[in-house]
């Protein structure tokens, strides 16, 4: 089975990201994953690095550099479209946010 509709509007399903996480604690115990935030991994590669070091127990190695590649340009959203989204994901990520443990300025 095939849907256009599905496919074009299944990012918003995807961004209720405690519906993601309960299917995934449903096999694995919530110690298992770490969720890094993108803005946090843009803005601070080498301490997000140094953090998925740690939770996998590796080694400390440090890459020459932090390179950013495929860097695109964003337009800025609309304030009542912003606030449209951050109230439509709302409740999901107060869940959200009390699974992981962390709260993000979303």
């Amino acid at each position: 089975y095939h849907s256009v509709y599905y496919h074009r509007h299944a990012y918003v399903h995807k961004g209720f990201y405690d519906f993601q996480l309960t299917n995934w604690f449903k096999h694995f115990a919530n110690e298992q994953f770490l969720v890094v935030e993108n803005n946090q991994l843009l803005n601070e590669p080498d301490v997000v690095y140094n953090e998925v070091l740690d939770f996998l127990e590796l080694d400390s190695f440090r890459p020459d550099a932090f390179k950013k590649v495929n860097v695109g340009s964003t337009k800025k959203v609309d304030e009542g479209l912003r606030a449209q989204i951050a109230e439509n994901f709302k409740e999901s990520n107060v869940r959200f946010f009390d699974m992981i443990g962390k709260e993000y300025d979303w």
